[in-house]
């Protein structure tokens, strides 16, 4: 099962790159936030961890904050820090339009093209880096 979540992580942080080809940033932004989670219930199926549909939105951050909390690895941990925190508040902004002062802002002008592709990048790091770890198929915590 861990191999089939990371796969939705990788196919849908392709769909993040081509909808940002398109010019359609915002979606791009969501599909980071799906590519994040699914490789959080990757992780979580490797340490035996409740994961996917069972687990709600912020569960799946957690599975993250608590690696980042014992890795040695300081990018990744710095990444990962990074992105539950912009990923975590960024999710509902990127679908929905919203009334703001009486005018309606919408996804699309809740962040740029320049921070979504440096989200994309940022996201590309850590699913890159749990398919190099469930590679490993190491025994409890990384």
């Amino acid at each position: 099962m861990q191999e089939a979540y990371q796969e939705v992580a990788e196919r849908t942080l392709l769909a993040a790159r081509n909808l940002l080809e398109g010019n359609i940033h915002e979606m791009a932004g969501f599909c980071c936030y799906h590519a994040y989670e699914s490789s959080a219930s990757a992780l979580a199926v490797k340490e035996s961890r409740p994961h996917g549909q069972r687990v709600g939105h912020l569960q799946k951050l957690a599975i993250f904050r608590e690696y980042a909390n014992n890795l040695e690895e300081v990018e990744i941990r710095a990444t990962l820090r990074q992105l539950n925190l912009l990923i975590g508040s960024a999710r509902n902004k990127l679908l929905y339009p919203k009334l703001e002062e009486k005018r309606i802002k919408l996804p699309k002008d809740e962040l740029s093209r320049e921070q979504i592709e440096r989200l994309v990048n940022d996201v590309e790091v850590i699913v890159n880096w749990v398919r190099q770890k469930i590679s490993e198929n190491l025994e409890g915590n990384f």
